[in-house]
C-alpha cells in the first residue's frame, strides 16, 4: 500500500484492493503514520486523501481508529470551526454510503458515525455563532473606543458572584443560565478577544451601555449554548451518547437509561449534600469561638472609623475604588494575613472540602501545589483577597444601591509591584509569584481562560482581579482541577498512602474487620482487601475531583474503566486459583472458608454511583457511613439498614450488590424530561432526568424500599 497515491486513487479501486488482496494488518508505525497523514489532510480540507486514508484505517482496525479520533476530537463540529471551513460532513456522508466499510463495523461504531453526521447539521449555526462573536468584539472597539471589553465583561461576571442573582435588566434566557454557565461564556468571549486583538492598549472604562444592550445579552446566551454543544460532543465521543434527527430537531440520547440517571443523581445528591453541610456549618459556627472574616472587617471599620473605599468621578462615571490606609496596613498583615489560626469561613469550607476530597488538616502543610508553595500557604496568601472583598463589599453595599455603580466599581486593577508591597512583608516573593501563577491567566497562557479557575487577568505589569469570583467560588476545588488538568497528579496525594484507601481501611478496622491494603498481585494490585466472616471484599479505590462538566467527567469515567480492568485481572486470578496462593504467601490469608466474594469500585465523588458498570461503584463517604452507622436519611425520616447493632457481612454484601434497595430508591425518584434549546437556525434537545417534585409519589417510593429497615428516632 506504500505506492498508493491517496489523492488520486478511486474509492471503488481502493475498496476492491482491500477486499480482494490479503493485506496484512498495519504495523503500529505504519498506522501512526497513516493516522497522522489523515489528520493533516482533514485540517487541509483534502477530501480525497482524508477519505481514502480513513477507509484503510477503519478496514485495518476500526476500534482503534475511532478511539483515536474520539480522543483527539477530530469529528467534533466545534473543533472544525478552527479552520473556518470543513469537509467533515462530506467525509462521514461518503463513508456511511460505503457498504464494504460500514458492514465491518459493529452497531456501536455505526451509531457513532451516524450521530456525528446528524450533529454536524448544527455546523452552519456554529459558524453563525462564531462569526457573530467576532463581529460583536470588533463592533465594541468601534462603538466604545475608550472602553475596556475585558474589564467590562469581567465586572459583569464578578457581579454575578457578589449579588447571588442575575441583574434585573437581563432577559429570561440569561436568567435561565447558572452563574457558572454564564461565567464560562464570559471567559470564552474574553479569550476570543485576546486572539483577535494581540496588542490591545490598556483601557479601564467599564461600558454599562454595552452591558444593557440586546446584542450583549444575545451574545452571552448563544455562547452558553455553544459551550453546551461542546459538552454534548464530549458525551458522544467519550460516553456513547447518540444524536438522532427527528422532526427537524436534533435529540441527544444517553447510551442507556440508567447511565444518565446515575449522572443526574450524582450531581443532585452532591448539591443537596453541599446545602446540608453549609446549614450544619451555620448552626455550629456560633459555638466555635472562632472569628468570621466579616466580623473581623466590621470590627476593624466600626471601631476605628477607617474607610477602605473612595468615591471617584472619572471618565464621566462614578465608581468606588479600594484603598488600604497606611495606618492599618501593619494590623492587617499581623492579625489577618499573618495568623496561623484558621477563620471560621476557612474552617467551614475546609470541613466540606475534607469530606469531598478526602483531605485532613495535616494535609494542608504536606501537599505542595508548587515546589515552594503548600496548600496552607496558598490559603494564607488568598486571605489578602478575602480581606479586599469583605472590606470593599461591607462598605459599598451599605451605602450604594445602584447595581450599575457597583458593577463599575468591581474588578480592581493593581500593579504587581503594588501587590508585592502589600503582601511581601509576610510572604517571600517567590511564594507570591507561585500563587499568582496558579490563579492568573494572560494572552501567553497555554490554556483556555476560565475565570473560575483563573480569576486574575494579567496584562503586562497590571493584574485585573475578579475579586468576587476569587472570594466566593470553590477556590481550592478549582485550583485542584486546574493543576490536575496540567498533569500535576501529586496534588491529589500527601505523598504517603492514598488518602481514599487510608480512609476506607480506617473505618473497616474500626468495625473489627480484617483488612489488608496495597497488595501486589501479578500484573496489578489490590487497594483494599477485607475478610469479613466468610466473605471476601475487594475494593479498587480511585480518588478524583467532583466533575463539574463533561470535560471533567472524563477523568472519573477513565478511573472507572481502569478499575474495571484491574478487578477483571483479580477476578481471573481468583477463578484459576492463583489469587489464593498469592494472598497466602503475601498476607497469610487463607481463602478456604470464603463462600462469597465481592468486587467493587470506590470513588471520591458521587458521579456514576450505582450499578451501571461491570462492577458496583460506591462513593467513599456513603460507604463508610454504612460501615460506621448503617443510617440513611430520607424525607420520611432516618432508617438503619443494619439487622443487628453492628455492620455484618450480609448487610455490607447487600449494599455492594446490584439489588441494593438504596440505589433503587434513588433511581425511582427521578422523572424523565427533555431539555430544549434554540441555537440560531437549529433546535437541539436532550433526554435527561430530574428529581420528582410529587411528594406523595416520593413518599410511596421511600416507604416501598424502607419498610424492612429499622427507623431511627431523632
Amino acid at each position: 500500500m506504500e505506492t498508493i497515491n491517496w489523492k488520486k486513487i478511486q474509492k471503488l479501486d481502493l475498496v476492491k484492493q482491500l477486499t480482494n488482496e490479503n493485506i496484512p494488518r498495519l504495523t503500529n508505525t505504519t498506522y501512526k503514520g497513516y493516522f497522522s497523514d489523515f489528520e493533516y489532510a482533514m485540517n487541509k480540507l483534502d477530501f480525497l486523501t482524508s477519505r481514502n486514508l480513513l477507509i484503510v484505517l477503519l478496514w485495518n482496525n476500526s476500534q482503534k481508529t475511532l478511539a483515536d479520533i474520539q480522543k483527539k476530537g477530530i469529528f467534533r463540529a466545534t473543533k472544525q470551526l478552527e479552520n473556518n471551513k470543513t469537509i467533515l460532513g462530506s467525509i462521514i456522508d461518503d463513508l456511511l454510503q460505503t457498504t464494504e466499510i460500514i458492514s465491518k463495523l459493529d452497531n456501536i461504531e455505526k451509531e457513532y458515525l451516524e450521530s456525528i453526521y446528524n450533529l454536524f447539521a448544527i455546523f452552519p449555526s456554529l459558524k453563525k455563532c462564531q462569526d457573530n462573536v467576532i463581529k460583536e468584539i470588533k463592533s465594541f472597539k468601534n462603538k466604545y473606543p475608550n472602553g475596556s471589553f475585558i474589564k467590562t465583561l469581567m465586572a459583569w461576571n464578578d457581579y454575578l458572584f457578589v449579588s447571588s442573582y442575575i441583574p434585573d435588566y437581563t432577559n429570561d434566557l440569561i436568567q435561565s443560565q447558572t452563574k457558572e454557565e454564564l461565567s464560562e461564556a464570559i471567559s470564552y468571549l474574553i479569550y476570543k478577544y485576546t486572539t483577535i486583538f494581540q496588542d490591545d492598549p490598556i483601557q479601564f472604562l467599564i461600558e454599562m451601555n454595552y452591558l444593557e444592550s440586546e446584542e450583549f445579552e444575545n451574545l452571552v446566551v448563544s455562547i452558553c449554548t455553544f459551550i453546551d454543544i461542546r459538552e454534548k460532543e464530549i458525551n458522544i465521543d467519550y460516553f456513547g451518547y447518540r444524536c438522532i434527527f427527528e422532526k427537524g430537531r436534533l435529540i441527544i440520547k444517553p447510551p442507556f437509561e440508567d447511565f444518565e440517571k446515575s449522572l443526574r443523581l450524582g450531581y443532585i445528591r452532591t448539591d443537596i449534600q453541599y446545602l446540608n453541610d453549609m446549614m450544619y456549618n451555620a448552626r455550629i459556627q456560633e459555638d466555635s469561638g472562632g472569628l468570621l472574616f466579616q466580623h473581623f472587617i466590621e470590627e476593624l471599620i466600626n471601631k476605628s472609623s477607617i474607610k477602605f473605599i473612595h468615591l471617584n468621578h472619572t471618565l464621566n462615571s462614578t465608581r468606588y475604588s479600594f484603598v488600604i490606609p497606611e495606618i492599618v496596613h501593619e494590623k492587617i498583615l499581623v492579625d489577618f494575613l499573618g495568623t496561623d489560626r484558621l477563620f471560621i469561613d476557612e474552617v467551614n469550607y475546609l470541613r466540606y472540602l475534607y469530606k469531598e476530597q478526602q483531605l485532613d488538616f495535616e494535609s494542608l502543610n504536606q501537599i505542595k501545589i508548587k515546589e515552594n508553595l503548600t496548600l496552607y500557604e496558598f490559603i494564607r496568601i488568598k486571605r489578602f483577597f478575602n480581606f479586599m472583598f469583605f472590606a470593599f463589599s461591607y462598605e459599598v453595599f451599605k451605602i450604594e444601591k445602584d447595581p450599575y455603580t457597583i458593577i463599575r466599581s468591581l474588578v480592581p486593577v493593581l500593579t504587581i509591584t503594588q501587590l508585592y508591597k502589600i503582601i511581601n512583608p509576610l510572604f517571600e516573593k517567590d511564594k507570591i509569584d507561585s500563587f499568582l501563577e496558579l490563579i492568573s491567566w494572560s494572552r501567553d497562557s497555554n490554556s483556555m481562560l476560565d475565570l473560575q479557575y483563573y480569576p486574575i487577568y494579567k496584562s503586562k505589569e497590571l493584574i485585573h482581579i475578579s475579586l468576587s469570583v476569587l472570594a466566593n467560588s470553590s477556590y481550592i476545588r478549582n485550583l485542584y482541577a486546574s493543576e490536575y488538568s496540567k498533569g500535576n497528579n501529586a496534588i491529589m496525594s500527601d505523598g504517603k498512602k492514598d488518602l481514599l484507601t487510608e480512609k476506607l481501611e480506617k473505618f473497616l478496622k474500626n468495625a473489627g474487620i480484617n483488612v489488608h491494603t496495597e497488595i501486589n498481585v501479578s500484573t496489578t494490585d489490590i487497594d483494599v482487601l477485607a475478610c469479613f466472616d466468610s466473605t471476601l471484599f475487594i475494593f479498587e479505590c480511585k480518588n478524583g475531583l467532583h466533575p463539574v462538566n463533561s470535560f471533567d467527567l472524563r477523568g472519573t469515567y477513565n478511573h472507572i474503566k481502569k478499575a474495571e480492568l484491574q478487578l477483571g485481572k483479580i477476578q481471573e486470578l481468583y477463578k484459576n486459583g492463583k489469587l489464593a496462593q498469592i494472598l497466602k504467601y503475601n498476607c497469610d490469608i487463607e481463602l478456604d472458608d470464603i463462600q462469597n466474594i465481592s468486587y467493587s469500585i470506590v470513588l471520591g465523588n458521587r458521579l456514576f454511583n450505582g450499578n451501571i458498570f461491570d462492577y458496583p461503584v460506591r462513593y467513599i463517604s456513603e460507604l463508610v457511613n454504612i460501615i460506621e452507622t448503617g443510617n440513611i436519611h430520607t424525607e420520611e425520616g432516618t432508617f438503619c439498614i443494619w439487622e443487628e447493632n453492628r455492620i455484618t457481612a450480609k448487610v455490607l454484601l447487600n449494599y455492594m450488590s446490584n439489588e441494593n434497595e438504596i440505589f433503587k430508591i434513588y433511581t425511582e425518584l427521578l422523572n424523565e424530561t427533555r431539555l430544549s434549546k434554540k441555537f440560531f437556525d437549529s433546535v437541539i434537545e436532550m433526554d435527561t432526568y430530574e428529581i420528582s417534585t410529587d411528594k406523595n409519589a416520593m413518599s410511596n417510593i421511600i416507604k416501598k424500599y424502607t419498610n424492612t429497615f429499622r427507623k431511627v428516632e431523632e
